[in-house]
């Protein structure tokens, strides 16, 4: 009998005792602390270069680029990654100088060329992974691809068979025939040298140099995109970035975008 009424009174006791505390929850990681997924839309700016290295192994005797391009991004986020679109218009305008293909005999095709106008609007689409270090600081890391179209004109004239592989890339020893790239009149003297339209045209050579609009440049260009970077969340909403990377040329640049 007593053995019954004790078990009784711990059935008693259990019903009307209070529950254990709960377990506090861990706190979300960032990743989940905000709408997934998000889209943005943004504006960046670059500074970017081509040195004549990177030309080098095609390039003989080239010059280098430094400009800037303008971009427009829309961004759609995954819990992991990014996908990105962009379009992007960069102004590509190499300096002047001599230029020569890698195995090409400098005395007969060293040319001398100028660049007009010349740009590069292009598009591509790129998978940004994004790790969050804290609620306000991510790094960005990942690429792409994409394909442009160049803008402007080449203009090349042939220099004269004094060119070698030792002085083609001095203008000062290796000039078109009959010019003298170091005057101040050099523009009126290669003018000069084009032939009337509407006449027959005959070859751009080292003896009989013309200049002329090149052929060559290509009308479409494929991109390709790598990036590394910072992201810095300044409000829920507004976003400032930072990256260097490769697009079709070497890039450093700084961004925003808005989130919605």
């Amino acid at each position: 009998m007593r053995a019954f009424v004790g078990v009784l009174l711990v059935v008693a006791l259990a019903s009307v005792a209070p529950a254990p505390l709960a377990r506090a929850e861990a706190p979300l990681p960032p990743e989940y602390r905000y709408r997934e997924p998000q889209y943005a839309i943004g504006a960046r700016v670059r500074g970017i270069w081509v040195t004549t290295a990177m030309l080098s192994s095609f390039l003989a005797t080239s010059t280098s680029t430094q400009n800037v391009s303008l971009g427009l991004e829309f961004i759609y986020r995954k819990l992991r990654y990014d996908v990105v679109t962009s379009l992007d218009f960069s102004f590509t305008q190499p300096d002047d100088g001599n230029y020569l293909s890698s195995g090409h005999d400098p005395a007969v095709d060293s040319h001398y060329v100028q660049f007009r106008n010349l740009s590069f609007l292009s598009a591509d689409v790129s998978i940004i992974g994004h790790t969050w270090i804290t609620n306000w600081f991510e790094i960005r890391y990942g690429g792409g691809v994409g394909l442009g179209v160049v803008l402007g004109d080449v203009l090349l004239t042939n220099n004269s068979d004094q060119c070698t592989l030792a002085n083609a890339g001095d203008i000062r020893l290796c000039h078109p025939l009959g010019v003298d790239l170091t005057a101040p009149d050099r523009e009126a003297q290669l003018k000069a040298t084009e032939q009337p339209p509407g006449t027959q045209q005959s070859g751009d050579t080292a003896q009989t140099p013309h200049r002329h609009v090149s052929a060559d440049k290509p009308p479409v260009v494929p991109v390709v995109n790598l990036l590394v970077g910072f992201n810095f969340r300044l409000q829920r909403h507004l976003t400032a970035q930072l990256e260097v990377g490769f697009r079709d040329a070497i890039f450093f640049g700084l961004g925003a975008h808005y989130w919605f």
